[in-house]
């Protein structure tokens, strides 16, 4: 049962999660904010999504976080949007730059056993996007896990590579 409505992204409208700098020039790795879907931003869905999911996320956290993590998920800070994905839709990664994806459990809480390494169906990491644009992948079920961490290494073509790493959840 989802906690966070439908499923809404397929394979011909995925989550488009953007690879960039914010308004303030901080580079993030979040749901885009000119894609849509029925009509509907993707960032302000994921927004929503994130919203939905916080009673369920935050004792999910507190319960399983190892002792020198965040009290909350990071994205309870309400300066990132979090990439909130149901099981059975479909995501992209997109940049204006080559780029390398690492998605993995997020190491601030503990491994729910049988869980998979990462929610992407097929994928063996790391996933290299030397074009600027990922395929479209499958989301995986991961059943209690639910969070992961989400890395990027962007290579800005003049000799600088920039590391950016917010969080994904998985509802189930």
């Amino acid at each position: 049962m989802s906690h966070v409505g439908p499923s809404i992204f397929d394979s011909g409208h995925p989550l488009v999660v953007t690879i960039e700098p914010d308004n303030n020039g901080v580079w993030q790795i979040q749901p885009s904010n000119t894609e849509t879907v029925n009509g509907n931003i993707h960032r302000v869905i994921a927004r929503g999504r994130g919203q939905d999911m916080k009673p369920t996320a935050g004792p999910a956290w507190t319960n399983r976080r190892s002792a020198a993590a965040p009290t909350q998920p990071p994205y309870f800070d309400e300066d990132h949007v979090p990439i909130v994905l149901i099981p059975g839709e479909k995501v992209k990664f997109r940049c204006a730059h080559p780029f390398v994806l690492w998605l993995d459990r997020q190491p601030n809480v503990s491994v729910v056993p049988g869980t998979p390494q990462n929610p992407l169906d097929g994928v063996t990491l790391p996933i290299s996007a030397p074009g600027g644009n990922s395929p479209v992948f499958n989301v995986l079920g991961c059943g209690q896990q639910i969070f992961y961490k989400c890395t990027a290494y962007v290579d800005l073509q003049n000799g600088q590579t920039l590391v950016i790493d917010p969080d994904t959840i998985i509802d189930f």
